[in-house]
């Protein structure tokens, strides 16, 4: 890694970019890092790139509540798991994909 790729690290760390690291040498493994302003960069032994950032994407959830009628979640959510503990006693049967939203990062 040359001087400007470093500086250019180094700008994305200020700016509050998520990093991704690994060890010079591992070709597979990426770890997510989120700079702080005391963190320390080792040019030497770990390799530093520039992580683009993935919107979550939401939907709405179809509900079956105990009298057997459907209706849509008023909140949207990235997860079933979200759905079933916001709506009790009612059946999530799952996303409504027409209702897919996508929130970036």
């Amino acid at each position: 890694m040359n001087l400007k790729e470093q500086a250019a690290i180094l700008a994305a760390a200020i700016e509050g970019k998520t990093l991704k690291v690994r060890r010079k040498g591992d070709d597979k493994t990426w770890t997510l890092f989120t700079p702080k302003h005391d963190s320390w960069f080792d040019f030497f032994r770990f390799e530093y790139a520039i992580a683009e950032p993935k919107p979550s994407v939401m939907h709405q959830y179809i509900l079956k509540d105990s009298d057997g009628r459907f209706c849509l979640t008023y909140y949207f959510y990235s997860i079933s798991e979200e759905a079933v503990f916001a709506c009790l006693n009612v059946e999530v049967l799952g996303p409504a994909l027409w209702t897919r939203i996508e929130v970036p990062e």
